[in-house]
């Protein structure tokens, strides 16, 4: 489907192949594409129910959905709303912010280049690398490396397999669990218990 102008749906699209969009898709409630998705015009994604994508997911406007489905990889130009739970095959690729309701999880690399804030569970198998606050009602689990440039705030359970480094402040009001080393530029807070299985540098203050 190659489509000039907006597209409303008021109620389920359900494309076969690719749909291309040079401005806003607006679907009342599921979407269910099986080729790629692309929307080049800067206009808006907008799926009151869930998404469901077979291909690549490529965005260059502010995505609102109600729930994420993406077998391959998913890249917004703008910022990502979800409303329910989020699940990425591949890759997670997001300019702008980024802010789920329930749960977030991406099998390979997350780059997200502002604020990410997720209220329930958030699962990486691979990387996570994320410019500015991180923000998590709940648990954190992130099976490689995770760099933040800015700060990072979990709520319960913080479990990284591989290296952490944060350029600005942690707070976690539950447990740590950290498989390698680990490197604060600023301060580490940890309101539950601490498990390091390698190194620990802190530049400033360690409670």
């Amino acid at each position: 489907a190659h489509i000039a102008k907006d597209v409303v749906m008021q109620k389920s699209l359900t494309v076969t192949g690719s749909t291309r969009l040079n401005n806003s898709l607006d679907v009342a409630l599921t979407a269910t594409i099986g080729g790629d998705v692309r929307i080049a015009g800067g206009g808006n994604l907008t799926v009151t129910g869930s998404i469901t994508s077979y291909g690549l997911i490529t965005h260059n406007g502010p995505m609102i959905v109600g729930a994420l489905v993406a077998d391959d990889d998913l890249c917004v130009t703008g910022s990502l709303v979800v409303k329910r739970d989020a699940f990425v095959r591949k890759s997670l690729t997001v300019t702008g912010s980024t802010r789920l309701n329930n749960s977030l999880d991406v099998a390979l690399t997350a780059t997200i280049r502002r604020d990410l804030e997720v209220t329930r569970n958030t699962y990486l198998a691979g990387e996570a690398h994320i410019a500015k606050d991180v923000v998590m009602q709940k648990s954190l689990t992130v099976t490689g490396s995770t760099r933040l440039n800015n700060s990072l705030d979990v709520a319960l359970t913080a479990t990284i397999r591989r290296d952490l480094e944060v350029t600005r402040n942690t707070y976690l009001t539950g447990e740590a669990h950290n498989a390698k080393d680990v490197v604060m530029h600023k301060s580490w807070t940890v309101t539950g218990s601490t498990r390091m299985n390698n190194s620990m540098d802190v530049a400033l203050t360690a409670t």
